[in-house]
Order: C-alpha cells, then sequence, then structure tokens
C-alpha cells in the first residue's frame, strides 16, 4: 500500500486531489496545514508527499519540505503554488521537490506524474541494495557509487530535456565539468 501525503489549506482543492489520486494500492493521507501534514507524516510516513506553498504561513509547504527531508531525505514530494518564483523552486528542489507545480493543475498530468514518481519508487525500493553496489551513470560519462549522488542523476535527464540555463555550483575538484560536458553533449 502507496502512502501518499496531501497537504493544502484549500479544502476543496484537498477533496479534488484526493479524488483523483485515489487508486489500488494507494492510501491517501490529507491535512489542511503543514503542521497537521508534518505530523501526520511523523506518525505514518509517506511514499510521495504533496503539498501547496502557501497554508498557514508563505512558505509553510517549503517548511514541511524541509522537515520531510531531513527526517527521510528519500521521500520524493512535489510542491504546488499559485504564486510560483524561480527562488521557491530553487528551494524546493533543494529540498528533495521532484516536481514543482503551479496552479491551476492539470490533475491528468499530476496523476501521471504521481504514476510515474511512485513506480520508480518502488523500482528504487526493489533495486536499492543492488544500486549501492553498482555504480550509477550517466551514458557512461558519470560515475559514482555515493548514495547522495542519486538525486544528481535523477535531475540530469529532465536538466537535459529542459530548455533552461543550468548553473552548476560546487567545490574545486567535484566534477562539475563532468557535468557540464554530460550535460551539454546530451542537451
Amino acid at each position: 500500500m502507496k502512502r501518499i501525503l496531501i497537504s493544502d489549506d484549500e479544502v476543496r482543492m484537498l477533496k479534488l486531489l484526493e479524488e483523483a489520486l485515489q487508486g489500488k494500492g494507494r492510501k491517501i493521507l490529507s491535512a489542511k496545514s503543514g503542521a497537521d501534514a508534518w505530523e501526520l507524516f511523523q506518525k505514518h510516513g509517506a511514499d510521495l508527499v504533496i503539498t501547496d506553498l502557501r497554508m498557514e504561513s508563505e512558505e509553510a509547504g517549503l517548511d514541511l519540505l524541509g522537515k520531510i527531508h531531513k527526517k527521510s531525505p528519500s521521500t520524493p514530494s512535489i510542491l504546488m503554488t499559485a504564486f510560483a518564483s524561480i527562488e521557491a523552486g530553487v528551494r524546493a528542489l533543494d529540498l528533495g521537490a521532484v516536481e514543482y507545480l503551479t496552479k491551476p493543475v492539470r490533475m491528468s498530468i499530476l496523476g501521471e506524474k504521481v504514476r510515474s514518481i511512485l513506480s520508480a519508487k518502488q523500482d528504487d525500493d526493489e533495486s536499492l541494495h543492488t544500486q549501492l553496489e553498482t555504480p550509477f551513470t550517466f551514458d557512461k560519462i558519470i560515475v559514482g557509487r555515493h548514495p547522495g549522488m542519486r538525486r544528481i542523476y535523477e535531475l540530469l535527464p529532465r536538466v537535459v530535456a529542459s530548455d533552461s540555463t543550468v548553473l552548476i555550483l560546487g567545490e574545486s575538484g567535484t566534477g562539475k565539468e563532468v557535468f557540464a560536458r554530460a550535460v551539454h553533449e546530451h542537451g
């Protein structure tokens, strides 16, 4: 049973999300605030978290993602907002969000993203042991064994597929040039 935790202070949106995301093998946990969502996460955990940015405060969603990411870095999350900004999007990605969606959200798109994330998470759960023993690769250009690199490998195909400017930051010797070359050669 996959648990999906959704958090939104708009009751209509919360109900719409509940109905759209229900399905076989899924349990929906819903909260009307970031604080309530955090409480539910601590009690039950979640395989996916979907939250609004602004609830009881302007950054309640980011605060929630920060707490969840600190406690369970492998839990994927989606941040939704009617008040999109580059800063909030970057912070959401830094806090482990795999998607940053602007409202109004098309339920068909959200449903497909949820299916994809849950499927990838199931594949990750089933092959975690194998992944830790086998190096991660990005078309044989980048190789690394550290589990923390998994996030970068997950982001690379999305970065390559996007039509965005990419800024790669890091300490000297961390492989920024290798990543830049990989993005350039495949983008």
